[in-house]
């Protein structure tokens, strides 16, 4: 008994080319670099104010004594610890909230790509990342452009 076997159709999508030119991941890119341009802002003007404090303080440093000296003192370096909370904070805040943003676009664009995969009849689609995963492939199977164009229609469709 002999088996037949279809070649498999298989493609090939570029990856980092669908997440430089999918909608959804332009969008949260920008919104995410506004609000890190927001606490950049926010740090800035407590920075400013520790400052202008500080100068303060080493001005009246030599007129001050005593009770009111050590009060000031605690009171500039209290700002200096709130200050490098908050940038700590920030940090955080923008490493957490860029692994969010990556993961939800990855999942969406996997999603997406498995459903082309099976509308569009592919046994196989392979992810090239320019990092040598996929070294050759002939131009008809890469769906690289195709999935953009239609990934991009569903983001805007509201899918």
């Amino acid at each position: 008994m002999q088996f037949y076997h279809a070649t498999p159709k298989i493609g090939i999508v570029q990856s980092d080319i669908v997440l430089q030119k999918y909608s959804g991941f332009v969008e949260a890119r920008d919104m995410y670099e506004a609000k890190i341009e927001q606490y950049k802002e926010s740090f800035e003007i407590q920075k400013e104010l520790y400052e202008s404090k500080k100068a303060e303080l080493d001005l009246l440093s030599t007129s001050l004594k005593g009770d009111a000296l050590v009060k000031k003192e605690k009171e500039v370096e209290g700002m200096k610890v709130t200050l490098l909370k908050l940038g700590a904070q920030i940090e955080e805040h923008s490493k957490d909230r860029e692994a969010e943003i990556i993961n939800s676009v990855y999942n969406k664009v996997n999603d997406f790509i498995t459903r082309y995969g099976q509308n569009e009849g592919y046994d196989v689609i392979l992810g090239a990342t320019g990092n040598g995963n996929v070294v050759y492939s002939s131009t008809p199977v890469d769906l690289t452009e195709d999935v953009i164009e239609k990934l991009n229609k569903e983001y805007r469709n509201g899918i």
